[in-house]
């Protein structure tokens, strides 16, 4: 028998690994190697399939419910630290940037101010939860003294930032 060579013995193997990659990215968080790859690459990717304005807006809405996710995870296992903290607040600021500029481009679109404040109430609501299930976390006696005070720090950030979204304060501007 004689082996023949198939471009399909070099493409199978290296979408494997690729979708493998892929795969772990999305279980990453930040200060893990693979978490550059899920948000520079396999979101950007996920995000390219929400073709209306809506789509994106409730993308942009995982995405920040991810970030804020990312951040219990890091308390829970004890590893907050202040360059990862800062990490996650700039993602997570970055987020609800992009995400009020797809409201108010949907609300220019449907004229709907009702849209735009019912979807800033609901990232309100999931900012105050957060700094509820943060500060939950962040009681545990095992958890580092570290990892509390960047907890906290992250707690006030994110009352920040639902201050900064609330409709009162953005019909204002």
């Amino acid at each position: 028998m004689k082996f023949k060579f198939s471009p399909m013995y070099v493409v199978v193997p290296v979408l494997v690994i690729v979708g493998g990659v892929f795969a772990f990215a999305e279980t990453s968080v930040p200060g893990n190697m693979l978490y550059p790859v899920k948000i520079s690459i396999s979101e950007p990717i996920i995000g390219v399939f929400a073709f209306s304005k809506e789509d994106k807006v409730e993308w942009d809405e995982r995405l920040i419910e991810r970030r804020l996710q990312e951040a219990a995870k890091l308390v829970s296992a004890d590893n907050l630290s202040e360059p990862i903290r800062a990490s996650v607040e700039t993602n997570i600021k970055n987020q609800i940037e992009k995400f009020r500029i797809n409201v108010a481009n949907l609300a220019r679109e449907k004229n709907g101010a009702t849209t735009s404040s019912d979807l800033s109430l609901r990232l309100e609501a999931a900012l105050n939860a957060y700094q509820s299930i943060l500060g939950k976390l962040s009681d545990n006696t095992t958890l580092s003294a570290s990892t509390k005070t960047e907890a906290t720090t992250l707690i006030s950030t994110l009352a920040t930032f639902a201050k900064e979204d609330s409709p009162i304060t953005t019909s204002s501007t």
